[in-house]
């Protein structure tokens, strides 16, 4: 076998495990499947960014078989062979596999980060959609909060593609600005001042919209429905208050940061 060959295969295979496994570290989980998980996507992401859409595509299509495989306790959701395979291929096969695209904008932008940032912001409005597509196909006969399927799906999977997004397009991006990433061998780039500033001007940001998204989430759970979006129309303004707090806590932080950061420097 081809060693450039080997050498693809042997790093794909790290990857769909090392993605695999960051699958499984979830800090929001939906009711009815979903979840916000620490960069998961990003290992896949990453190798259609080194090796191409085409390699891309197939090491996103075996990630997406494992997480069904990992996922069948979504299919006891569903009845009639119909929602089966919109389950299988909307929200498994479909929607894994477009993260095969995360390169994308490789040649597009100077900055590799920038360009890896992009192609994963591409690959998971493609993923919201399937998933979207796939929850009004399933829920529209099934009785729901909202009897309006479009919108609920629309909410309930925004509810965790949101803050998966905005995660894991972070990370692509400081990952494009920190390792050479277009070389035969993944290397780490001496980090300068700048990506420092950058990681720590943003992290307080991402945390709170991460700590934000569970506090939605909380909001549109009760005893007696697990997941009720009429339930953030009568929160009133004290049940917001803590969203709009963190992220008035997550701007200024950053703020601060940078200020100081940039203090220190002069100093």
């Amino acid at each position: 076998m081809n060693k450039s060959i080997s050498l693809k295969i042997t790093e794909s295979a790290i990857m769909i495990a090392l993605a695999t496994i960051l699958s499984m570290a979830t800090f929001i989980n939906l009711p009815f499947g979903g979840s916000v998980t620490i960069l998961s996507m990003l290992p896949i992401i990453i190798i259609a960014y080194r090796h191409g859409t085409k390699w891309g595509l197939l090491t996103a299509f075996t990630y997406s078989i494992l997480q069904m495989i990992l996922g069948l306790k979504s299919f006891s959701y569903v009845t009639g062979w119909k929602s089966v395979l919109a389950v299988a291929f909307l929200d498994y096969i479909f929607a894994f596999v477009v993260l095969g695209l995360g390169g994308t904008f490789r040649k597009a932008f100077k900055s590799k980060g920038t360009a890896l940032a992009m192609g994963t912001i591409l690959a998971c409005i493609l993923r919201f959609l399937f998933h979207v597509i796939s929850g009004y196909a399933i829920w529209r006969d099934i009785s729901i909060p909202s009897q309006a399927a479009w919108e609920y799906s629309l909410l309930y999977n925004a509810s965790y593609m949101l803050p998966e997004t905005i995660l894991t397009a972070v990370g692509a991006y400081f990952a494009g600005e920190v390792f050479v990433l277009d070389e035969e061998r993944i290397k780490r780039i001496p980090t300068g001042a700048s990506i420092a500033k950058k990681i720590y001007t943003i992290l307080p940001i991402c945390i709170c919209v991460a700590v934000s998204a569970v506090l939605l989430l909380s909001m549109m759970n009760s005893e007696e429905t697990p997941f009720d979006i009429t339930l953030l129309t009568q929160a009133g303004f004290y049940g917001w208050l803590p969203i709009i707090v963190v992220m008035a806590v997550g701007v200024i932080t950053s703020i601060f940061v940078s200020k100081n950061y940039k203090s220190q420097k002069s100093a």
